[in-house]
């Protein structure tokens, strides 16, 4: 309830919104969006087409919906099927979370919206602090491209070093660390488990590194667990993909100590891929292989599903 009460302050959802929700009610940003429109006696346009699909238009337009939700892979897809070309005159908000954008589909999304008045706003969750935890405000979104913003309403975050100390400094990569009445009390693995009461006390170690800038925004850089080490040198799996798909090329990137792997789009130029690879990274071509793909295998959340990507690989090492 804290979380649904934080979101529709900051976004302003109104009884009159009619929202269309195509994302699984198990993900924890379909339930939130579910349960922050409810809260306002908002009308909920439901389907389970999905927004490639013609229908999926037909029913928003004359359910006269005006707010979509969606992860990356929704918002790839809306620039593959010419979104620019849609006229969706009752638009009056686009909500973005559940991963990065590149920071070209940002800057196309944020010239429709400007263009055709509507607003969007990027944001960054938590299942564990019952999903949005902050967000970007739209009239900053230009200036401040490609960060997720400020925490919401009541909640707070602050960077740890890897010894647990706060870092001060602007720019400074650490772990980011959320406190808000909307955080989960733990996890129970048995009933016995139940009896434990709140073990997290409000906090969260969400394993997410970033760095704040001077106005306190947050850019998230990648995951502690997405670091592997070639030849002793650690390299984030997060920023070389981002790397990347800034350069041009759709790639996601997996991997293992002294082994990167990078699956990229059937016709992407991997020359591309390679010369990034070793003039900016720095690493011997024995130390990566690329492979093509035809699609990315896709989660019902819409999330990109890495192990199912990389699993024949990492099984082999």
């Amino acid at each position: 309830m804290a979380n649904t009460r934080s979101i529709v302050e900051y976004l302003d959802i109104k009884g009159s919104d009619r929202p269309i929700i195509s994302l699984p009610f198990h993900y924890s940003y379909g339930l939130s969006v579910l349960n922050t429109h409810l809260l306002v006696g908002a009308t909920i346009l439901l389907t389970e087409a999905s927004v490639s699909q013609g229908r999926f238009w037909e029913f928003f337009r004359s359910g006269e919906g005006n707010s979509i939700a969606g992860v990356p892979f929704a918002y790839e897809m809306l620039k593959r099927l010419g979104f620019e070309n849609m006229q969706l005159d009752n638009l009056r908000y686009m909500t973005q979370a559940g991963g990065k954008l590149a920071d070209s589909l940002i800057e196309y999304i944020l010239a429709l919206a400007e263009d055709r008045g509507f607003k969007f706003y990027m944001m960054y969750g938590q299942t564990e602090a019952t999903a949005r935890i902050a967000y970007l405000p739209f009239e900053l979104a230009r200036e401040k491209i490609g960060s997720v913003g400020i925490p919401i309403p009541k909640g707070k975050w602050w960077l740890q070093d890897s010894q647990k100390n706060r870092i001060e400094h602007p720019f400074v990569k650490g772990e980011i660390v959320y406190e808000g009445p909307n955080v989960m009390m733990g996890y129970a693995e048995t009933i016995e488990d139940l009896s434990r009461g709140d073990d997290l006390g409000g906090v969260l170690e969400t394993g997410d590194l970033a760095y704040f800038d001077t106005d306190g925004f947050c850019f998230i850089t990648g995951r502690i667990k997405r670091f592997v080490k070639v030849f002793g040198n650690r390299y984030s799996l997060d920023e070389i993909e981002h790397a990347l798909n800034q350069a041009g090329v759709e790639c996601r990137v997996g991997g293992f100590d002294n082994q990167i792997l990078i699956a990229v789009k059937m016709f992407e130029n991997t020359d591309l891929v390679h010369d990034q690879l070793t003039g900016v990274f720095n690493l011997h071509h024995s130390t990566f292989e690329i492979f093509t793909v035809n699609a990315f295998p896709v989660a019902s959340n819409g999330k990109i599903q890495y192990a199912e990507l990389f699993g024949k690989y990492i099984k082999a090492s």
